[in-house]
């Protein structure tokens, strides 16, 4: 999915963005909905149809908070200052804050994607940060812990598509128990081979061999957003070897 990035000297370029959301905020707008709340208009045209899955229902909302992201960020990125402000930048991604109507919208914005993480009311001071980027729900979120750290995780609906997608597996809750066991698994082998944009391989159950997937994700405070899970060609290997690209 291609937007016009703005850059600082005002000059446009084409860049290929992946946008997404994370399931928790998936969730919050559902519930939102529920009590007569959206968080933008077009949401009143997403009801279930009586005839459609809940799978197809849930891929078509996400689809619809996607391009809202999308359009959004666009337009009122450009709008700069207080429109528009950057809460935190590090190496690997920035955090943003973008005013839209009554609320303060939060997205995580790398290189080659758009995360919209969380909205909260317009005249809630957002201070402590990490607080925020998680909706109150607090739902599909697993505990980790990583070089002794503990983290709470949560996941992109992206990247829970794209694993139930791979591993040939229906799109339901009880799929979250595989993906975060997989993941927690996965980071708990302390590996140097984490790159700088946080990518880790897969491993298989029986914690000797990798699989030919991996898992990207982000680290904030004492965050992790699961961003993407993909299939990469990577040779197997035992624990303690080098690993194979």
């Amino acid at each position: 999915m291609k937007f016009n990035e703005i850059l600082e000297n005002e000059t446009k370029v084409d860049q290929t963005i992946t946008v997404s959301n994370t399931y928790p905020v998936f969730l919050k707008v559902q519930k939102d909905m529920k009590n007569g709340i959206y968080l933008y208009q077009e949401l009143k045209s997403t009801i279930r149809r009586s005839h459609e899955s809940i799978s197809g229902y849930s891929e078509r909302f996400n689809n619809s908070l996607i391009e809202f992201s999308r359009n959004m960020y666009s337009v009122y990125k450009s709008m700069g200052y207080p429109i528009y402000e950057k809460l935190v930048e590090s190496q690997d991604y920035m955090i943003e804050k973008i005013a839209y109507n009554n609320y303060n919208v939060l997205f995580l914005k790398s290189y080659d994607e758009l995360i919209l993480l969380n909205y909260v009311p317009i005249n809630i001071e957002i201070s402590i940060l990490e607080r925020f980027l998680i909706p109150d729900e607090m739902l599909h979120t697993a505990e980790t812990r990583y070089r002794g750290v503990n983290y709470k995780a949560i996941n992109t609906f992206n990247a829970f598509l794209s694993f139930a997608e791979i591993n040939d597996g229906g799109v339901n809750k009880t799929l979250n128990i595989d993906f975060f066991g997989n993941f927690k698994r996965s980071i708990g082998y302390d590996s140097n081979y984490i790159k700088q944009y946080r990518k880790i391989p897969e491993l298989e159950q029986d914690e000797q061999n990798y699989t030919f997937n991996e898992f990207k994700f982000y680290m904030f405070s004492n965050i992790i957003i699961i961003s993407g899970y993909s299939a990469v060609f990577m040779g197997f290997c035992k624990k303690n070897e080098e690993l194979i690209e």
